[in-house]
């Protein structure tokens, strides 16, 4: 008698597994196998792959480089390699190449299956004349996917994908700053939070170009799958570019903030002189010792949560680079959050309120009242 067996293997199979199953004929009574074999069933290869690319046109000033990530996906269940291309140039006259992460120049790179990898077109701002510019379309091919078939229906072979860019000159400088606020001099900062504890740290966003209107995009990388972050900029949650004018503003000494006008928009001036005058025109004179004229900054809370999954040991480093959306080739804007998983248990006594010494009549007595404070970072029983 003939007998088919099935064998399903999961969607996420890679094509490098596979299993052996071992089939045996027994008596329906009972005893030894009449006979046995080994099946082995092996995955088939699939390809499948997808461009990001978050930023499609930028500005620089002659001679500047400037920076196009591109984001390749593996969506195959076998390592592949992919060419980049660039498959036309309007016009031709301006530098390219592409790079890795570490600025190394490449031609093709591997990217492991069900993966992703960073890469970037680098554009050199050529042109005789401000607001020049070249149109750049980019390929990337799947060198292993041999499929010439156009199942999306993109126009294109389903091993290749495209992406269009444009380069232009400008001669403004965009470019954005990144500091530590409360306080810290440095890039660092270190915290130490129990799995599922939460922190907010306050962070200075500067427009240090001279273009008024500039966006800031924020990029992360690092404690993938032990935190999440989350930006916040004036208590609302943001996910994509944000506004930060180049200027000087208002600074209330008092408050520890910049002045807003009548329509809660900041108060922010090219110039000293000009933000002067503002402050004259918003009534801000009375107690002048209470205000500054400062370059103009957004504050932007950056709250970390550890996974409750975390376990005490855990770490790593969030690095926070604040990007000009014009110019992200421009990366100085950098702090690190360095981060420790620890349970902290510490319990101590609050003698800032406590007097030292009570007088007292016999036979009365005296109470000292002491208060005691949680000094860790998880709720702990007092005994």
């Amino acid at each position: 008698a003939d007998v088919t067996m099935t064998v399903t293997v999961p969607q996420n199979a890679l094509a490098t597994e596979q299993v052996e199953i071992l089939v045996s004929v027994l008596p329906t009574s009972g005893g030894a196998a009449y006979d046995e074999a080994t099946v082995q069933a092996t995955v088939a290869e699939s390809h499948g792959m997808d461009l990001d690319a978050p930023v499609s046109n930028q500005r620089g000033q002659v001679n500047a480089w400037l920076r196009f990530p591109i984001t390749i996906e593996n969506q195959g269940n076998v390592d592949a390699t992919f060419r980049c291309v660039v498959m036309s140039q309007t016009p031709s006259e301006w530098t390219t190449r592409f790079v890795d992460e570490q600025d190394q120049t490449i031609i093709e790179v591997q990217v492991p299956a069900r993966g992703s990898l960073d890469v970037a077109l680098m554009v050199k701002v050529e042109g005789v004349e401000e607001r020049d510019s070249t149109n750049i379309k980019v390929r990337v091919i799947n060198l292993d996917h041999n499929g010439a078939q156009d199942d999306d229906g993109d126009g294109l072979p389903d091993n290749q994908k495209e992406v269009t860019f444009v380069a232009e000159r400008f001669d403004k400088v965009y470019s954005m700053d990144l500091r530590l606020a409360d306080g810290f001099s440095g890039d660092t900062q270190r915290v130490e939070l129990p799995p599922g504890g939460s922190t907010s740290i306050n962070l200075w966003v500067r427009n240090t170009g001279n273009a008024t209107m500039d966006m800031a995009v924020f990029d992360f990388t690092g404690l993938e799958g032990l935190a999440t972050r989350e930006v916040l900029v004036y208590g609302l949650p943001v996910s994509g570019p944000v506004y930060i004018p180049e200027g000087y503003g208002i600074w209330n000494v008092a408050e520890g903030r910049f002045m807003f006008d009548g329509n809660n928009e900041p108060i922010v001036e090219r110039s000293e002189e000009a933000a002067q005058m503002a402050q004259v025109n918003a009534g801000l004179t009375e107690n002048l010792e209470n205000y500054e004229i400062r370059p103009y900054e957004v504050r932007v809370e950056l709250v970390i949560t550890v996974n409750q999954g975390a376990e005490t040991g855990d770490g790593g480093a969030l690095d926070v680079t604040v990007l000009s959306e014009n110019n992200t080739a421009n990366r100085d804007g950098r702090i690190s959050v360095v981060l420790d998983v620890r349970i902290i248990e510490d319990l101590g006594f609050d003698l800032t309120t406590t007097p030292t010494e009570l007088n007292v009549t016999f036979p009365d007595k005296a109470t000292f009242e002491v208060g005691v404070v949680n000094e860790g970072n998880v709720p702990t029983d007092a005994r």
